[in-house]
């Protein structure tokens, strides 16, 4: 079987080489304006992309926001792009966003329902851990009839009884 190119041993070196032809670096812009809106954008398209495909899962969908990704990617790779256009695509990046989290709200609250305000207790009660005070030999004394009980590494501890403490 042939070694895959990727995968044989590289020098320090070279790997800084290959990290610089596509690190966040590898979309040279003159203006480190236009480079940072860039990087806002290529993060963007990150979450936006995260939460369309949570509300893709729920059932909802927007051409819209799938268009912007697709667009988003491929201005990344231009460079005849000036910073009005970059100010640009990071607003329409911003309304993505907005869309994709409406989207995603819808999907949830079909889903699951409404959010409804509870009160939770603060502060803390005092209890004993669930395991307390199950000891090694209660746990063996409760799991006897099982073949391989005394040794303490093969208890099929999920499967003991109620009384060890240990919830089946």
């Amino acid at each position: 079987m042939k070694a895959l190119p990727h995968l044989n041993r590289q020098s320090p070196e070279e790997l800084l080489s290959q990290a610089a032809s596509v690190g966040l670096f590898s979309y040279p812009a003159d203006n480190p304006d236009i480079l940072s809106l860039k990087h806002t954008v290529l993060f963007g398209i990150k979450g936006v992309a995260a939460y369309a495909d949570h509300a893709q899962i729920l059932g909802h969908v927007d051409e819209d926001v799938t268009h912007f990704i697709f667009k988003g990617l491929a201005a990344i790779q231009q460079t005849g792009l000036n910073l009005d256009d970059w100010v640009k695509l990071t607003l329409d990046c911003g309304k993505a966003a907005y869309r994709a989290m409406e989207l995603l709200d819808a999907g949830n609250t079909q889903t699951y329902g409404h959010p409804i305000p509870t009160k939770v207790p603060l502060g803390h009660k005092k209890a004993k851990p669930s395991w307390y005070p199950v000891t090694i030999s209660k746990i063996l004394k409760n799991c006897s009839n099982r073949p391989g009980a005394r040794e303490f590494l093969s208890i099929p501890m999920g499967k003991c009884s109620v009384s060890t403490g240990i919830r089946n």
